[in-house]
C-alpha cells in the first residue's frame, strides 16, 4: 500500500513511518523541513511541504491509497488556524482525486471523539478545551 504521513518529522509521525516501513509499505512522508528529518529507507520518500499549501498537499497525496495525518497544534488548548487550514486542504486534495483513506489522530479539541473520554475527560477536562472545527473527524474513507 502507498501511504503519506503527514506530520511525519514528529514523534508520532516517525512513529508510523517505522511500523509503515516494517509492515512493508511505500511510505512517503511530508515535512517542513527535509533536512531534520534523517531516517533512510528504499520504501521511503521524503517530501516537503507545508499543509497551508493546497498545491503541495495535493501533490503529495496524487497516488496515494491512504493518508495518515499525525499533524500537531502548536498549542494544543489554542485554535490553531494553519492546522484548521491544512485539513482542509488534505480533505479537498482527497475528494479530488486522492486517496479515499484518511487516517486522523487528533486531540480532545475535536468534537466527535469526547463521547469516548471517561466521566472526568467529558465534563471536566474537555469543557475546558476550546471548541474548534476542524472540517471534522474522518476514520475510514471520506465520500466523494
Amino acid at each position: 500500500m502507498r501511504v503519506v504521513i503527514l506530520g511525519a518529522a514528529g514523534a508520532t509521525g516517525r512513529a508510523l513511518v517505522t511500523q509503515a516501513l516494517t509492515k512493508g509499505h511505500q511510505v512517503t512522508a511530508f515535512v517542513r523541513t527535509p533536512a531534520k528529518f534523517d531516517l533512510k529507507h528504499a520504501g521511503l520518500n521524503v517530501v516537503q511541504g507545508d499543509v497551508a499549501d493546497a498545491a503541495a498537499v495535493e501533490r503529495a497525496l496524487f497516488g496515494q491509497d491512504a493518508v495518515l495525518c499525525a499533524l500537531g497544534a502548536a498549542t494544543p488548548l489554542k485554535r490553531d488556524q494553519t492546522l484548521v487550514n491544512g485539513m482542509d486542504n488534505i480533505v479537498r486534495a482527497m475528494e479530488g482525486s486522492g486517496p479515499r483513506r484518511l487516517i486522523y489522530l487528533s486531540f480532545l479539541g475535536v468534537s466527535g471523539g469526547r463521547e469516548q473520554l471517561s466521566l472526568l475527560g467529558r465534563h471536566v477536562v474537555a469543557p475546558l478545551i476550546p471548541r474548534t472545527r476542524v472540517v471534522g473527524a474522518f476514520f475510514g474513507t471520506v465520500s466523494a
